[in-house]
């Protein structure tokens, strides 16, 4: 029973994406998604005159991969290996259309993401699966751009 009542009480973090007059995203300590998102619309920095919608809610799990760039290039390039490593290939096609003539690399304070289909054995995944990359910039000297990468 003990056990019961410490794992309903288990809050994890979720990470809320969002857009509108402002971009960006925050954590949020919460049992579930939908927990999270109602402390996001509740969030006083989002009260007077700001109007954002969520875009994603994510569960906050330790990456696999290295976080924080230097340069937007080399986000990208953690975000192919992190699909490699999970077993999967990106086509080169898709990765030159989305990626080198997509949006570009993000302004000061603005996040860019791309979603890209996956290949296991040389065969496209059939479904909806693919890799899930988002780029943050930073605006900070050093260590500027924020990857979030994920396959869902």
């Amino acid at each position: 029973m003990f056990k019961e009542l410490f794992e309903a009480k288990e809050t994890k973090e979720y990470k809320i994406y969002y857009s509108g007059d402002h971009e960006g995203s925050m954590l949020y300590k919460a049992k579930d998604e939908k927990e999270a998102e109602r402390k996001f619309k509740a969030d006083k920095n989002f009260k007077v005159g700001v109007h954002v919608t969520v875009d994603t809610v994510e569960l906050v799990e330790k990456a696999n991969y290295e976080v924080y760039h230097s340069t937007y290039t080399s986000a990208i390039q953690t975000a192919e290996a992190y699909a490699k490593k999970q077993g999967y290939d990106l086509d080169p096609e898709e990765m030159a259309t989305e990626i080198g003539t997509g949006p570009g690399k993000p302004k000061n304070g603005k996040t860019v993401k791309h979603s890209l289909g996956l290949f296991k054995n040389g065969e496209p995944i059939k479904g909806k699966k693919r890799l899930q990359i988002q780029v943050y910039d930073r605006g900070q000297s050093g260590n500027r751009y924020e990857l979030n990468a994920y396959i869902s």
